[in-house]
């Protein structure tokens, strides 16, 4: 089967040291390539005006971080490069955007679609399935792609809805995304927030991360004895709220806990002073690499994060494959995935007391009932290998019921 991704979410080899951009669009492209399919990925890579290159880096990281999210600009990225990755064929295509967070110029995407479909010619691909990850521009290119190959299966997967609701994108909402056969969700959040903004009725499928197979190979078998080491692993930008774990920490100095930081991030300064200030047992360990990380969690007896606009968190995933007693935030990405009480915690995002709340009420905990909800945290955590993830979102794309253009 070939398969086509367009998408402006995609990890690049000339990423930046301190890009946060998520690579679960290359795993789901590469678990397919694994399953014996064509896979060509376009990414449609945003740059912005020439000046913004020329701009101290402290001020355009704290003006994208106020937008919202992370990205570190780099000049090298502005041409055109293809290149192959683990089975997967991809070309970063840059794209004009005038403004961080807005739109894309009818010149820019019409530019861009004769590029993908050049591209594609000279590939001699022909795509069974295009699926798009983000909704500017993915949805206009479906579109126009699906006028081009009309017997391929359409689905857009939405990481957020950020620009449906917004004026301007009303032709997108009324007539490009019906067209559309199959709509994903990132996360349950996700697909609430949508129905609630557009009130559409679709075929739709969640469409998670996936942790590598090889994490869910052996049972970690933890054994508790209380829960006082703590482990944050993310940005370090207002919307993840550090802020509020050690704000529990402080507010709680009878718990006894302590806290190792991996990350990077705008607020590593501030949060580094408030942890002397308040003079907590804080380790701040910087960006450090995946197996490192990893055996920090198997290491820590609780992983907390507790952040707003959360689409799906892999890391809390991971975390649950070693063992750890994970806290995650209620109404965001890990709804329906970790479960209040069974294989883990919720509590209300950037919440200090009811994140005090919740701490003391795990540490009241016997060790039995902290080994019970490690291990149904592993067995979640099972259900979302890498390769079990990828399969069933192909699946659920190619399903008879997803009729293209239809609602259904």
């Amino acid at each position: 089967m070939n398969i086509l991704v367009v998408t402006t979410i995609y990890r690049d080899p000339e990423d930046t040291k301190d890009s946060a951009v998520t690579p679960v669009v290359h795993y789901f492209a590469r678990s397919w390539a694994k399953m014996g399919h064509r896979v060509l990925v376009v990414h449609n890579f945003n740059t912005y005006p020439g000046i913004l290159y020329h701009l101290p880096k402290r001020l355009t990281n704290l003006a994208f971080n106020r937008l919202g999210f992370r990205q570190s600009l780099n000049a090298a990225q502005r041409r055109r490069m293809e290149y192959d990755l683990d089975g997967v064929r991809v070309c970063r295509m840059p794209i004009l955007k005038v403004i961080p967070m807005g739109g894309y110029g009818e010149g820019a995407l019409r530019r861009q679609l004769g590029q993908i479909e050049e591209w594609l010619e000279r590939e001699h691909f022909t795509p069974d399935v295009i699926v798009g990850h983000a909704e500017n521009p993915q949805i206009w290119q479906l579109w126009h792609l699906k006028q081009r190959f009309p017997e391929a299966r359409t689905a857009i997967v939405f990481h957020g809805v950020e620009y449906l609701q917004r004026r301007g994108f009303e032709r997108w909402r009324d007539e490009y995304l019906p067209a559309i056969g199959r709509y994903g969700f990132r996360a349950q959040s996700v697909h609430r927030k949508a129905q609630e903004l557009l009130g559409f009725d679709r075929p739709w499928f969640l469409c998670p991360s996936g942790i590598s197979d090889r994490y869910v190979e052996t049972e970690p078998n933890r054994h508790f004895d209380g829960v006082h080491k703590l482990l944050y692993v993310g940005q370090l930008i207002r919307r993840k709220h550090l802020r509020t774990v050690l704000e529990a920490m402080h507010g709680m100095p009878e718990a006894g806990l302590e806290l190792r930081v991996i990350g990077d991030g705008s607020e590593r300064e501030e949060m580094e002073a408030l942890a002397r200030e308040w003079q907590l047992p804080v380790t701040f360990l910087g960006k450090r690499p995946h197996d490192e990380v990893l055996r920090e969690m198997r290491a820590a007896d609780c992983f907390v994060m507790v952040s707003r606009g959360e689409v799906f968190g892999l890391v809390y995933l991971e975390a649950m494959s070693q063992g750890c007693i994970t806290i995650a935030s209620e109404k965001e990405g890990m709804e329906g995935i970790v479960l209040d009480g069974r294989n883990g915690f919720l509590c209300p995002a950037g919440d200090t007391q009811a994140l005090m709340a919740k701490l003391r009420s795990i540490q009241r905990m016997t060790p039995e009932e902290l080994d019970g909800i490690s291990r149904e945290a592993f067995a979640q955590a099972r259900q979302y290998s890498e390769t079990g993830v990828a399969r069933q979102y192909l699946d659920a794309v190619c399903a008879p019921q997803a009729s293209e253009g239809a609602i259904t």
